[in-house]
């Protein structure tokens, strides 16, 4: 039986399915029991280890913890970006779960320089984040602690807002500010009722 669930995780990986949702849970804190978060200290350890690793071999990148040699480039993106800073001085862009900035940072030389990064994310790597000193990005432990919020341009979601407890409570504040263009990266959509599930990661 193990060595055909091997075989089943391997096809699927090979397919590019790297993750699969299980459970359904009536509540957020029924669903975090039975889970490790993005919050847990294994994921903020494994970042902290890819990123020192990325200020010595410039040729790799990082996306979710993972070092790759081939950046993810996502056209579309930097497409609409580049088109929007024509309009302003400077494109002042909210990356909401951005991490250490994985999105500007693997894709620098492609967008336009007259841009301010700022990354809404947990307290633990804010303050990594922030010693980190990275040129353009600023990071920030709450949507309102971004000063001049109603001025910025863009607010970027990145394979983020399927993990917020209340995105729909986030999205009306980004309405109620007006902020002009709201952008959805790696975020899956469907047309059925919400439902709180967990997403695990094939293992060999």
């Amino acid at each position: 039986m193990k060595l055909i669930k091997k075989i089943f995780y391997f096809i699927k990986h090979k397919l590019g399915y790297s993750a699969f949702l299980s459970g359904t849970y009536n509540t957020w804190d029924d669903a975090k029991k039975n889970s490790d978060g993005y919050d847990s200290k294994e994921i903020f350890n494994k970042l902290v280890k890819t990123y020192d690793v990325l200020q010595t071999r410039k040729d790799f990148y990082e996306q979710d913890t993972v070092l790759t040699s081939t950046p993810r480039k996502p056209i579309e993106l930097i497409k609409q970006i580049n088109l929007i800073s024509k309009k302003y001085n400077e494109l002042l862009i909210i990356d909401y779960g951005g991490s250490l900035g994985n999105v500007f940072r693997n894709n620098k030389k492609d967008f336009p320089k007259n841009i301010s990064w700022n990354i809404v994310e947990q307290e633990h790597i804010v303050e990594y984040g922030q010693n980190l000193k990275i040129n353009n990005i600023n990071f920030f432990n709450n949507f309102e602690d971004i000063p001049n919020i109603s001025k910025h341009h863009i607010v970027l979601f990145s394979s983020s807002l399927q993990y917020l407890e209340n995105p729909y409570t986030l999205l009306d504040k980004i309405l109620r500010i007006r902020i002009p263009y709201v952008f959805f990266d790696l975020t899956p959509f469907h047309l059925l009722d919400d439902e709180i599930k967990i997403q695990n990661f094939f293992s060999m």
